[in-house]
C-alpha cells in the first residue's frame, strides 16, 4: 500500500511530459495512520445494559417460557430454541432453557417467534374486491393519531 501511495504516476499535459506525485506526502500519510491506529486501540466494547426494564409491564405478570420455537432473532439469524421473557422483556433465548425459571410453560412445537418485530403500518386484507368508493374502510381520519386503531377491525369476512 505504501508502495503504491509513494509511487510516482505520469501525466501528458499538451506536448510534454511532468512527474506528478501523488497527492499527499509521505509525512501526512504517517500522521493519517497514526491516527487510524490511536481509534482502532479505543474500540468501546459493546455490552449490553443488564438493568433493562418494560416500564408498560404490569406488576405481578406470570414469567413464560416458549419451547421448541424457530426464533427469529432480528438480525439475520435463527435459533431453534426457547425463549424466556419475564417482567415484560425478552429476558434470553436459545437452547434448552430450564423450565423451572419460568411461571408458565408452552411447546410451541416448533412454531415461529418473532419477538420485536411489529407491523407498525398495513392495509392487508382492508381493501373489498371489488373496490368501492361506498365500502372503502381504509383510513381512520377521527384523530391526528389512532393507535387504539386494528387493521383486523376493519376486514370484512363477507368480502368475496
Amino acid at each position: 500500500f505504501a508502495s503504491t501511495l509513494l509511487s510516482v504516476y505520469k501525466v501528458q499535459t499538451d506536448s510534454q511530459r511532468i512527474l506528478v506525485s501523488p497527492g499527499i506526502s509521505q509525512s501526512n500519510f504517517r500522521e493519517g495512520l497514526g491516527k487510524c491506529m490511536a481509534i482502532m486501540k479505543q474500540r468501546p466494547e459493546n455490552t449490553p445494559r443488564m438493568t433493562r426494564h418494560n416500564p408498560r409491564a404490569v406488576p405481578g405478570t406470570k414469567s413464560v417460557l416458549l419451547k421448541n420455537g424457530i426464533i427469529l432473532d432480528g438480525v439475520g439469524g435463527v435459533v431453534h430454541g426457547d425463549l424466556l421473557m419475564k417482567n415484560g422483556i425478552i429476558e434470553k433465548f436459545g437452547k434448552e432453557i430450564d423450565e423451572g425459571e419460568a411461571d408458565i410453560t408452552i411447546d410451541v412445537r416448533g412454531k415461529f417467534i418473532s419477538p420485536g418485530i411489529v407491523d407498525m403500518h398495513s392495509h392487508a386484507g382492508v381493501y373489498s374486491w371489488p373496490y368501492l368508493r361506498g365500502s372503502m374502510d381504509i383510513n381512520e381520519l377521527t384523530d391526528p393519531i389512532t393507535p387504539f386503531v386494528r387493521a383486523i377491525d376493519s376486514i370484512n369476512p363477507s368480502d368475496p
